[in-house]
């Protein structure tokens, strides 16, 4: 007997036994990645799902590092591969790495980087910002009991980061305070 493909949305997990352009259940256009049996058919990965929906090749570098920064997500691995997401993405990166001690006027570029109303720029943002701040509370969530106090500061951080990115997205609001706040504050609890 033949296994069952169905097709899972990478924004909600509905499913569905075929594929469709637009998820039945949230509605979110492109998200639906092919799995059998509860894997994904083929063992194929993000990168290949997402080689498959862009036309570019399964070895392009930055493919590859798409894949691995959207940790698994289809939609997020698209997200990075379109216009200066990725690049955006590494350059936030390389930011953080350099807390509690930033150049600020690496945070001016930053901020100017992000200006406009680019909602997939302010998005590749927030989610290298999250990816790291999770990566941080998991690290130290390793030893909870010595770092609690800084698991309290970070967890409470990680909030106002993910409040001040919702208003600053709803309400158009200038990016570059933005970047100042975030970093600021992860300055503060990484102390």
């Amino acid at each position: 007997m033949k296994p069952t493909i169905a097709f899972f949305c990478t924004a909600c997990e509905g499913q569905t036994a075929k594929w469709v352009g637009q998820c039945p259940s949230c509605g979110e256009w492109n998200s639906l990645v092919r799995r059998d049996g509860g894997r994904e058919a083929g063992g194929h990965r993000p990168s290949q799902a997402a080689a498959t929906a862009t036309g570019i090749a399964a070895d392009d570098p930055a493919l590859a590092e798409a894949a691995e920064a959207s940790e698994g997500s289809v939609s997020r691995a698209l997200t990075l591969l379109g216009g200066d997401a990725l690049k955006l993405h590494q350059r936030t990166a390389a930011l953080l790495a350099t807390l509690p001690r930033v150049d600020p006027r690496e945070l001016h570029a930053l901020g100017d980087a992000l200006g406009g109303s680019d909602r997939v720029a302010l998005a590749a943002f927030i989610d290298s910002v999250d990816r790291w701040v999770g990566e941080r509370l998991k690290a130290d969530g390793a030893n909870a009991n010595a770092n609690l106090p800084r698991l309290a500061r970070l967890a409470e951080v990680w909030e106002k980061i993910n409040s001040a990115a919702r208003d600053t997205e709803s309400y158009n609001l200038e990016r570059k305070p933005l970047v100042f706040s975030v970093f600021g504050l992860l300055a503060e609890a990484m102390q």
